[in-house]
């Protein structure tokens, strides 16, 4: 079980994507009866967007089994181009920077208000992000959004109901992978982000897993791991 905040993460490569989206899903928020009070915005200082409401607007704030689950069923259902699933993760490590606290590329993250986000363009966001921000912002008492409350609950009982996913690879899966890896195997050896203190192990698991399961040839394995290792 879990408890906090209803939570989206938006990112881009194109940064008036991003804030675009953002500026839709506010309204989304709006629309179905949450007050501006009651939505946080945040500029991560990259190219992306973070949108933070208030869970007493549409529970009791009490722990939830699944609830980041709920919150991408939720997400799903207010989906924008941009949108960023991996972050109901359930504790597996994904998280979002401290604001005001400097990025490795020089960048803060910044909060800034509704009334900002209506206008605010690709240049704005990047001069706000260039430095820290310390600007105090009035958090109202939360009021109860019916329509937001109504998809939470919704949003619930199809998690209730999901079975728990199991993939069974069947012999001639296993012979296809393991006479060409797989695009999402070759794009792992490829990678070139993996930093030894946030996401190696993850990685090296999963190329552990593919080579142990699939029975690949050592050849290609060892041409892998010598791709992997380089990168």
């Amino acid at each position: 079980s879990y408890k906090g905040p209803l939570y989206f993460d938006i990112d881009s490569k194109d940064l008036n994507v991003a804030i675009n989206s953002a500026k839709t899903l506010v309204q989304h928020l709006i629309k179905l009866g949450v007050s501006k009070d009651s939505v946080e915005i945040f500029c991560s200082g990259s190219k992306g967007m973070h949108i933070i409401v208030d869970e007493h607007c549409f529970s009791t704030g009490r722990a939830t089994k699944n609830l980041p689950l709920v919150y991408k069923e939720m997400a799903m259902a207010l989906y924008v181009p941009g949108m960023d699933f991996q972050v109901y993760s359930q504790g597996r490590g994904v998280c979002w920077r401290l604001t005001n606290v400097k990025r490795d590329d020089g960048n803060y993250r910044i909060q800034i208000a509704v009334e900002e986000l209506a206008s605010l363009t690709a240049e704005q966001y990047v001069g706000l992000c260039s430095e820290p921000r310390h600007k105090e912002f009035t958090k109202a008492s939360p009021v109860t959004a019916p329509e937001l409350q109504i998809l939470f609950e919704a949003a619930k009982k199809r998690v209730a109901a999901k079975p728990p996913a199991v993939v069974i690879a069947t012999d001639s899966d296993l012979k296809t992978i393991a006479t060409v890896p797989p695009v999402c195997v070759s794009e792992i050896a490829a990678y070139k982000g993996v930093h030894a203190d946030k996401n190696f192990n993850q990685v090296a698991m999963q190329m552990a897993i593919y080579i142990a399961r699939s029975g690949v040839a050592k050849e290609t394995a060892d041409s892998l791991l010598e791709l992997m290792a380089k990168n």
